[in-house]
């Protein structure tokens, strides 16, 4: 090992400036976003809630609302279909509430879709 090579492999066991995960201007632009995603999130659930009628409302939950598509988790086969027949019925009731609506998305759910107050 040549002198340029000890002074190269000592450099390289140098110990790089430690970085905080919560420092900086990315952890900023996370929160951020996160933030905006939850609300967009509430107010696409809140309008779920208006357009649909209480018993569909307890059979389903709003999972999804991004890119311009809402994704509902459905408790069973036979409402997903029934959901899919009235696809553009319910765009069109939900466009005026959620303007960046493009697509609706209908997706099963392995058990019955909970609220957070529901006991497990």
């Amino acid at each position: 090992m040549n002198h340029r090579q000890y002074e190269q492999s000592i450099a390289n066991r140098r110990r790089r400036t430690f970085t905080s995960l919560f420092s900086g201007p990315e952890i900023g632009r996370v929160l951020r976003r996160m933030a905006r995603d939850t609300t967009r999130l509430d107010v696409a659930d809140r309008a779920w809630h208006r357009v649909v009628s209480p018993d569909l409302a307890a059979l389903t939950v709003v999972v999804g609302f991004a890119g311009g598509t809402l994704s509902v988790a459905v408790a069973d086969a036979a409402t997903r279909h029934s959901l899919t027949q009235d696809r553009d019925a319910l765009y069109r009731r939900l466009k005026p509430l959620l303007p960046e609506l493009r697509v609706l998305r209908f997706q099963g759910c392995p058990a019955p879709p909970r609220r957070n107050g529901d006991a497990p």
